[in-house]
């Protein structure tokens, strides 16, 4: 959903982030994270749904020279520029739009992080996307909550702006997501799954292009 409907800009930045934190979902996308940027080592980085780049700290600044940020709330990229984000490395660029629709150089990244992104978009368009950013050498990490019987997709935690996400969400199994990006020429090269208080479970997945096909490699700057 994209347009003023969409309740992703609505909710406001700090009610997200106690409640991410009160359901421990904050420190376990920090730990996923930084462990993707231990592995891959990129040079450049893209954060899909960075809200408010808490995870930029996390960069090295000795490993990582371009990190691209990309948010549909204003707000959320407002706060991140307020807490100094912008100097986590050598260049930090932070983008206010739509994932589906936002211009970013093919080729151009070694880690795409998507992390709590897939149940909110297209997820085929969005791989078709991420397919194209990528470095032909790169990685993509995405994280997922998994689908668990008798347990709400969105947990109650007294903020109220967070309810409307539920009637928005599309919850996928791991092997659904495989199969998605396979059909962009991804292919999963690593999987896991990472348990959270209270029941919920999110998939962590790694993805490679796949084609034997050159692509042109452009760089971002």
């Amino acid at each position: 959903m994209t347009g003023p409907g969409n309740p992703w800009l609505r909710i406001p930045i700090r009610d997200y982030e106690t409640h991410m934190a009160r359901i421990g979902q904050s420190e376990a996308l920090r730990e996923i994270f930084a462990r993707a940027c231990l592995e891959a080592r990129p040079r450049r980085i893209l954060v899909l749904g960075c809200t408010a780049g808490g995870d930029f700290p996390l960069v090295d600044p000795e490993v990582t020279r371009l990190c691209v940020g990309v948010d549909l709330n204003p707000e959320a990229l407002e706060e991140a520029r307020r807490r100094g984000v912008e100097r986590c490395c050598e260049e930090v660029r932070l983008i206010q739009g739509d994932l589906l629709d936002v211009a970013l150089p093919d080729a151009g990244f070694d880690l795409i992080h998507a992390g709590l992104v897939l149940e909110y978009v297209d997820a085929a368009r969005l791989f078709e996307r991420i397919a194209r950013w990528l470095d032909p050498d790169g990685t993509c990490v995405t994280v997922t909550q998994s689908p668990v019987d008798g347990i709400a997709a969105v947990s109650c935690t007294g903020h109220d702006s967070l309810h409307e996400l539920s009637s928005t969400m599309t919850l996928r199994t791991p092997e659904e997501v495989k199969a998605i990006a396979r059909g962009f020429g991804l292919q999963r090269c690593a999987a896991r799954d990472v348990p959270l208080p209270g029941g919920k479970l999110f998939a962590v997945a790694e993805f490679r292009i796949s084609t034997a096909e050159p692509r042109a490699r452009r760089d971002p700057r």
